[in-house]
């Protein structure tokens, strides 16, 4: 760490030690002036780190939105579904589907355990919701035919995210190690708004697409935690190690 004596530069931190001013020069302005900046206030490095690490999540909200990273909302491939029912035969294409609501969530809590190195976060999504078109044909009673086609909203409400990952130094740099998540979601309601009739092709088409929700969520987990792994680690390499230990003891030491 450069310490700098009587010296005020942009991006740095007036330290007092032993009746001695000096001046701390940050490696990178934003994660390490958010560890000084809350360290005062939440009582300690890992508070501070938890402060950065929502700072972080923060910019993923952001860039979540972003057309060039198509995560909220995220495309989901087109499927054919075949409903097999004794009084009828239907086939359902499933189109231009997307899921959305991924970057409104609320990070509930930020845990880190830096003996260990471990980060874990929880997350919460108020709603989250898969629409798209169907173009549906069957036939009642395996004679009458039925083709129909319109919109769907598949709703979820109260969706949980778990996140956990380890720190680890490469190349002499801070880095994220495998990021893993599970997602849990809440109650599902489907909408065919402008399905009439064929009470009982609708109550098996809703059944079809909860499923494909359920079923989408372990692409969801998939992309979302490479997702944060490479932003985690765009941010944390940023900042070098040996920088960040010495100002994790300073911070210990409650000298800032």
């Amino acid at each position: 760490l450069e310490i700098i004596p009587m010296i005020n530069l942009p991006n740095t931190a007036d330290v007092v030690l032993a009746g001695h001013h000096f001046t701390f020069k940050l490696a990178h302005a934003g994660l390490l002036s958010s560890i000084l900046s809350t360290s005062r206030s939440a009582g300690g490095p890992n508070n501070a780190i938890e402060d950065v690490i929502r700072v972080i999540l923060q910019s993923v909200q952001v860039s979540m939105k972003a057309p060039e990273n198509a995560l909220d909302p995220l495309p989901v491939e087109k499927q054919t579904i075949n409903i097999l029912h004794p009084a009828a035969t239907v086939t359902c294409d499933l189109l231009n589907m997307k899921l959305k609501g991924l970057s409104d969530f609320n990070v509930d809590t930020v845990q880190v355990i830096l003996e260990r190195r471990k980060v874990s976060v929880d997350l919460s999504f108020e709603e989250l919701s898969l629409t798209g078109d169907y173009e549906l044909k069957a036939k009642l009673i395996k004679v009458i035919p039925f083709n129909t086609n319109g919109p769907f909203i598949v709703t979820t409400q109260n969706s949980k995210m778990k996140i956990s990952f380890l720190l680890k130094e490469k190349l002499g740099c801070i880095d994220v190690g495998k990021v893993t998540s599970e997602m849990t979601f809440g109650q599902v309601e489907c909408q065919l708004p402008q399905l009439r009739g064929g009470g009982m092709v609708s109550r098996a088409l809703s059944r079809q697409l909860t499923q494909i929700l359920q079923r989408e969520r372990v692409n969801l987990e998939r992309q979302f935690s490479q997702y944060l792994k490479t932003l985690l680690s765009n941010e944390l390499n940023q900042i070098n190690p040996a920088q960040l230990a010495i100002m994790l003891q300073l911070l210990q030491m409650g000298i800032i």
